[in-house]
């Protein structure tokens, strides 16, 4: 074989591995479309189901693909990576979470950093527990933040930490709207769950 012809085939050898590399990103970034399409199908809304179905039937006759044979290689439980959070009640939430999902009691985990475990769950399991859980801790964290302003709130009512003077402008009564009616009776709820401790002055004026 001459140094030219030797040249062309490892031209050619190197523009096959290329090819088959791209081909192969190509196929596994259409299997990840597939597979979150498909949990959508099987558990979104009616609306977001239907339109996932279409999608995937576009996509299969597209590509010349089966989204059962799609499915049936996904079934082997890999390693995935999820950012949880270092607080233990995002750790509670995201245990159950996978309780959810995988209808198992235990969680078998990997802990990599400090906020980061890895758990071994199928492709369609990491997909629903990825949405689930990241849908979860929004929410709880958004109640969080209400909560805590509504127990500050509670708190200095229970304890009358306002100023002796009036003030006719501020003391004027507001308007019942509902969702002050909501937050009032938030706030007087926390009240009797706050303890009952008093403050004592160490000085008398």
């Amino acid at each position: 074989m001459s140094i030219l012809e030797l040249k062309f085939h490892e031209n050619n050898s190197k523009y096959n591995r290329d090819m088959a590399e791209k081909d192969e990103k190509k196929y596994e970034s259409l299997k990840a479309k597939l597979i979150k399409l498909q949990a959508l199908a099987d558990r979104g809304y009616q609306g977001e189901a239907e339109n996932a179905k279409r999608l995937i039937k576009r996509l299969c006759e597209e590509n010349g693909v089966r989204i059962e044979d799609i499915l049936r290689e996904e079934e082997s439980p890999r390693r995935y990576r999820f950012k949880i959070g270092r607080k233990a009640m995002l750790k509670t939430l995201f245990t159950h979470c996978y309780a959810k999902v995988t209808n198992s009691e235990q969680m078998r985990y990997w802990q990599i950093t400090r906020d980061e475990v890895e758990i071994e769950v199928t492709p369609l399991e990491y997909v629903d527990l990825k949405c689930m859980f990241e849908w979860h801790r929004a929410n709880l964290l958004s109640d969080l933040e209400e909560l805590q302003k509504n127990i500050a709130l509670a708190y200095v009512s229970k304890h009358g930490l306002f100023s002796d003077r009036s003030n006719d402008e501020e003391d004027a009564p507001k308007p019942m709207t509902a969702e002050r009616l909501r937050r009032l009776q938030a706030i007087f709820a926390l009240q009797n769950n706050l303890n009952d401790n008093k403050f004592h002055k160490m000085i008398e004026r």
